[in-house]
């Protein structure tokens, strides 16, 4: 049999927000809340469970790709998927368990930490990265990394000697990043080093030496260029033939090894649906055709180096760049998205503006973390450690810190501490990639040089960083007409998006007057955790008078990374709509806050308006206060504020359309049956009116009532009856819940009752001519479908596996036929 490696690089841009580690809205995601849902939903998830069908299309098998593919995930999106999609994460964790449990060797591969262009970075961040990277691994797959995937495969020799120097054992590079070769069998028996700029023998595995002439090694496998090439950028090759014949197109002269590296969004995202045709290589095609999956462990294991290789010297090279690493760091003439007449010179003055930002950092850290930290640089190795949850701060501290540090003391560790964190994430390769400097993946970069410079300016050490950095960026230009330079793309989208404690108060507030229900969740301790802060909120009072609502509060504010707390004072007014009126100032204590909120309370029942805003104004010290309106709402909570207010607005629209369309329903239906085209006006109104109908019906319905969704199907053929169409969408979405809360429900239960229910979501569905997202509910009917065929089911029940599983469009074969998986 041929073994092959698919290795697929699972990656996406560090987009959490540096203040609030949270991920903000990305309207260009959409219908998803933001990329990472988007891709997750496209290729990460449905990798963890890809169909094999049937001739007739029925679901036969659901397998886990990751179980057969070799992979790698950026640690901060395994961070995020942990959080957002455990189920996945689980599978991603599982396929690796399960390889290793078969071979001895797990599929995943390690990567450096955050993306960082490692041949660019100094030895020091260089050195963190792979640290952190192995760390992470280790806390996750509950085993040491064998290998590791350098970023975008840059790579110089300092950089394979760093890896070898913190225990990795192989890494993959690009074919075109080796000069050249010789054999090696023994160390007496050597032939002459040969130059491989022709294309290096992809089929063996070679042995890098550490410069240090200590003898010690890393293995580098080169994989298939062409195959890989073939398989990232044709949309046919992820189907299942097509993947196939490329593999055994791929096969070398010898007894070697066929392997590719790609994008692993390419299997979903970039090609859509390309789970399904690696699905069935992997456990079907391939060993029909003579192949066997493997992973570079398990391969290396039986076939070690003998040959020794040098990788082209100097600043190094990487998979996506033909210059080197012009692509990070100058305008090379590489590009992503570039249109004509663009240029990439920005790129310079952005790595010239973070590395005066990253210096300004490592020296606050050396100078003031060597009075706070035993070794401050190996402080932050470890720091990784408290990020994953493996160190508490009372362990770290204990290892680390000089001497007993007090509450102030601490704070100014752990935020040297973030900002040599955040310092490393502003080198995310991204930010350098695309085509330009206003570009989202640059303010990404930049965003995180911004939470570098305030947390330095907590510490008050920021010194001229800042201004030094924005000099550098005003030279880097944009290409789309209006952005300006870089700096101005600062001022614009990444100073708009800082979030300090006053916003944070202020938006509470906001929360609070829009949504007073929100407000009153606030724990009995009066602690709630938001936006990567504790607030504590004391002497608070909210009231309505009329549509006008008056709020006060005292708060502190606590960032949840390094302590740093800010005791602050809050005084709103929404005077109904958008009109919110606030100010907030740092707290002047509970006595002279009381006397101010007194006044303004006692004006608030009886005054005019006019009066109370005043009263407002000079409810806290006018030099210290910061007014604040709506705009200063968080992107991630901003929903909660505009949402009840549009909401009360489109509520009051569609009462309306329902009232005309009830008043002259009977006309509407004559007129209709006469075969009378109304006009444009008019239909439009009336599809409005059924429309809210419907969503009234939709929001008052439980996802088990199926009586109240059949009363959505009578509006539904109102509709059509006269010649109207509504839109579906938000009833497919709450069926496609009903569905899989029923499958979930009777794939444990069973009963036929049970069954019977899900075949009535199933008919209703298709009487109103909505497609449903079965996905969910084919997976709780598969693992049933899966005791079945072991034979872990009596009759009966495998009686009712079958019914449930043809009524959601699995296979006989997945119930009836026993197949082993290797």
């Amino acid at each position: 049999m041929q073994p092959f490696i698919l290795h697929a690089h699972f990656y996406q841009p560090e987009r959490t927000n540096p203040w609030t580690q949270t991920l903000d809205p990305e309207p260009s995601a959409a219908p998803f809340r933001d990329w990472n849902e988007r891709v997750h939903a496209e290729c990460y998830r449905p990798n963890g469970t890809a169909r094999i069908f049937d001739t007739d299309r029925r679901v036969e098998r659901i397998v886990n790709n990751y179980e057969r593919l070799s992979f790698n995930f950026g640690p901060t999106l395994l961070r995020w998927m942990e959080r957002r999609h455990p189920e996945t994460y689980a599978k991603v964790l599982d396929g690796d368990w399960r390889a290793t449990a078969l071979t001895g060797h797990g599929n995943a591969l390690a990567q450096a930490y955050n993306h960082m262009i490692l041949p660019l970075a100094t030895a020091r961040d260089r050195r963190t990265q792979i640290r952190w990277g192995m760390a992470d691994f280790r806390h996750r797959f509950n085993r040491q990394a064998e290998g590791m995937w350098l970023p975008e495969t840059a790579a110089n020799p300092a950089t394979l000697d760093a890896l070898i120097d913190e225990g990795v054992r192989f890494t993959i590079l690009a074919p075109h990043q080796a000069h050249r070769v010789r054999r090696h069998a023994t160390a007496s028996d050597a032939e002459p080093w040969h130059d491989v700029g022709a294309g290096i023998d992809t089929g063996r595995a070679y042995r890098h030496h550490h410069r240090d002439g200590s003898g010690r090694t890393l293995t580098v496998c080169f994989y298939d260029g062409a195959l890989a090439q073939s398989l990232a950028f044709d949309p046919n090759a992820t189907e299942a033939d097509v993947l196939v014949e490329r593999l055994k197109q791929s096969t070398p002269g010898h007894a070697g090894l066929v392997h590719a590296a790609l994008d692993g969004e390419t299997f979903g995202h970039h090609h859509a649906f390309g789970e399904l045709g690696l699905a069935y290589t992997l456990f079907e095609a391939a060993e029909r055709e003579g192949l066997r999956p493997t992973s570079y462990g398990a391969w290396l294991a039986e076939h070690p180096p003998l040959d020794d290789v040098e990788i082209v010297q100097g600043e190094g090279t990487a998979w996506s760049c033909a210059h080197g690493l012009g692509r990070w760091y100058r305008d090379c003439g590489c590009a992503t998205d570039s249109e004509p007449g663009w240029n990439q010179a920005w790129r310079t003055p952005l790595r010239a503006a973070l590395d005066v930002v990253r210096d300004a950092a490592a020296e606050a850290f050396e100078v003031r973390g060597a009075a706070l930290a035993k070794d401050p640089w190996a402080a932050r190795d470890d720091y990784v450690h408290v990020q994953l949850g493996d160190l508490t701060p009372a362990q770290f501290l204990e290892r680390h810190a000089l001497r007993h540090l007090g509450d102030r003391q601490r704070t100014d560790l752990w935020t040297l501490l973030e900002a040599q964190r955040h310092a490393m994430v502003a080198y995310t390769s991204c930010g350098w990639f695309f085509a330009d400097v206003a570009g989202i993946e640059s303010v990404y970069v930049m965003r995180s040089a911004a939470r570098v410079l305030g947390l330095l300016a907590e510490l008050g050490v920021a010194g001229e960083a800042r201004t030094t950095a924005l000099e550098h960026l005003s030279q880097a230009r944009s290409n789309r007409p209006g952005a300006g330079t870089g700096a101005d793309v600062w001022r614009a989208k990444v100073e708009s998006s800082e979030v300090t404690p006053t916003r944070i108060a202020a938006h509470l507030a906001l929360v609070g007057l829009a949504r007073p229900e929100v407000a009153a969740t606030v724990g009995a301790d009066g602690r709630l955790g938001f936006a990567g802060h504790h607030v504590t909120v004391r002497d608070r009072r909210l009231e309505r008078r009329g549509r006008v609502t008056l709020g006060t509060a005292r708060m502190t504010v606590a960032s949840t990374a390094t302590g740093r707390a800010t005791d602050l004072a809050v005084a709103a007014l929404h005077l109904g709509g958008l009109d919110f009126h606030g100010v907030v100032a740092n707290d002047p204590g509970a006595a002279a806050f009381g006397v101010a909120a007194d006044r303004l309370w006692q004006a608030f029942p009886a005054a005019p308006l006019a009066r109370v805003i005043g009263a407002l104004e000079e409810v806290l010290p006018r030099g210290d206060q910061n007014a604040f309106g709506v705009e200063q709402a968080l992107p991630q909570g901003r929903q909660e504020i505009v949402g009840e207010i549009v909401t009360e607005l489109t509520d009051r629209f569609r009462e309306q359309y329902g009232r005309l369309y009830h008043d002259h329903r009977r006309v509407l239906e004559m007129l209709s049956v006469a075969g009378y085209e109304l006009p444009d006006d008019v239909r439009l109104g009336v599809e409005r009116a059924l429309a809210a109908q419907l969503h009234r019906q939709l929001g008052t319905a439980a996802t088990d009532d199926l009586a109240a969704f059949r009363a959505m199907e009578a509006t539904v053929e109102q509709a059509r009856s006269q010649g109207h169409e509504l839109d579906l969408a938000p009833v497919a979405v709450a069926l496609t819940r009903a569905v899989t809360g029923a499958a979930r429900t009777a794939s444990a239960s069973l009963s036929e009752p049970d069954v019977a229910i899900v075949q009535a979501w199933l008919t209703l569905s298709g009487d109103l001519g909505v497609d449903l997202d079965l996905s969910r509910a084919q997976e709780h009917a598969y693992e049933a479908a899966v005791r079945a065929k072991a034979g872990r089911l009596g009759p009966a029940e495998a009686d009712t596996v079958a019914r449930l599983g043809a009524a959601l469009g699995l296979s006989p074969v997945a119930w009836s036929v026993r197949h082993h998986s290797a």
